[in-house]
């Protein structure tokens, strides 16, 4: 789509703000990533994305990353099936509840986390991924920095942290972050797709030039944040 193309303003209490990754102009399908249980993908700031979506692009893939957050509640002491079946529940109230955002996506997919990690290829990515963990020097920094981000963003004043080793939680982080790697090299291969999030770069994101076997030349990750509309304005449309 063209870069001098004008789109109508959008009329609830936010507007998107893109921060960075102006590649998006020239995709035709956006992947929305989602964080299930933050408050940037819920009410109106999701219903925010959806209409920012619904003019600029022919079609969303809508990823609900749910199972894989079992990893982290799994360093919270659940055992994985009943950190999977919390997380895949949570994953499917949070379509329920914001079924009416989605529609306004166009030609939306909606995929919950083990639509990737069942996919074909998944298994085989996921033990190339690992191995690049084990082999590959900055491979494995680029993971150990993010999980160091982890863990500095952590609420230690709880007590969460404190009852548990640091090698605990990297081991349950870097789990996460290789399978999500895997995951992601396989939406890379499947869509050409500009990916959208309200937060810093994805990690997979950040990896897929130099290792995705697939599409990493053509991945662009675009930044959003959101500004509260004026009131008056929002009380005047």
């Amino acid at each position: 789509m063209s870069a001098s193309r004008e789109f109508p303003p959008q009329k609830g209490p936010y507007h998107v703000q893109v921060k960075n990754g102006a590649g998006w102009h020239g995709h035709d399908t956006a992947r929305l990533q989602i964080s299930v249980g933050q408050a940037y993908h819920e009410g109106d700031k999701l219903r925010a994305q959806a209409e920012w979506i619904r003019h600029r692009f022919r079609r969303a893939v809508v990823c609900v990353n749910d199972g894989l957050q079992r990893h982290n509640l799994m360093f919270a002491s659940m055992t994985e099936p009943q950190a999977m079946i919390r997380c895949v529940d949570e994953g499917g109230k949070w379509i329920a509840r914001n079924r009416e955002a989605l529609k306004v996506l166009p030609n939306a997919e909606v995929y919950q986390w083990h639509h990737w990690t069942r996919a074909p290829g998944f298994e085989a990515e996921h033990r190339r991924v690992q191995s690049l963990y084990a082999n590959d020097p900055a491979f494995r920094a680029a993971v150990d920095e993010e999980v160091e981000k982890f863990w500095q963003r952590q609420p230690k004043e709880d007590g969460l942290c404190a009852s548990y080793r640091f090698d605990a939680f990297k081991f349950h982080s870097v789990n996460y972050l290789l399978e999500e790697t895997a995951a992601f090299f396989l939406m890379f291969e499947k869509d050409r797709a500009v990916d959208i999030y309200p937060g810093s770069t994805l990690l997979p994101c950040a990896l897929a030039k130099a290792y995705a076997q697939k599409g990493g030349d053509t991945v662009h990750f675009t930044r959003i944040d959101f500004k509260r509309r004026d009131a008056r304005r929002l009380e005047a449309a």
